[in-house]
């Protein structure tokens, strides 16, 4: 966290007006928090202790005091957290302003419920392939933005999906995992 200003400088300098961040944690050396994911850490809990809390926290401020309040912030959350720690954790980042959490979820219904329990945007989808599994998640308006990977998904699904997206008012964000 101490090298942040720097980090964000260079940010800055490169004309970019937001930035997306996964979970650092640097107990163990640097490595990103997913064990949604069996990475980075020994772990696959998905809870959310009182120190991975103030980790996060700590490392949004930073981000948020180096940035200035006109860059946007995303976090990606994915699969990493269960959704009543994300909830928590949604409340204690609300004063950073942040721009969307990253989230997804094998459910469209799951992810609505999150969506309605909190006031960040939702962004999700990177994970969905095809309209067939994108269209319960777009009729259910279970995220505010649709990120739809181009790459799994194809140009043309992706503009299926894209459409379908705009039909209920949902902002579309391409992803990329490359």
């Amino acid at each position: 966290v101490d090298d942040i200003s720097e980090l964000t400088k260079n940010f800055k300098d490169s004309g970019f007006s937001a930035v997306k961040t996964n979970i650092p944690t640097f107990e163990n050396g640097p490595q990103i928090h997913m064990p949604g994911f069996a990475k980075g850490s020994e772990s696959t809990d998905i809870n959310l202790t009182p120190e991975l809390t103030n980790a996060v926290i700590n490392w949004i401020s930073a981000l948020r005091e180096n940035l200035g309040p006109t860059t946007s912030i995303a976090l990606d959350l994915n699969y990493n957290f269960s959704f009543e720690a994300i909830i928590n954790l949604a409340k204690k980042l609300e004063p950073f302003d942040i721009s969307w959490f990253e989230i997804d979820s094998p459910t469209a219904s799951g992810l609505k419920n999150l969506s309605n329990r909190i006031k960040t945007p939702i962004c999700s989808g990177e994970n969905l392939y095809g309209l067939t599994e994108f269209t319960p998640f777009v009729e259910q308006i279970s995220m505010d933005i649709a990120s739809i990977d181009v790459i799994w998904n194809g140009i043309s699904t992706s503009l299926q999906i894209a459409k379908l997206a705009q039909t209920k008012g949902m902002s579309v964000c391409p992803h990329n995992y490359n």
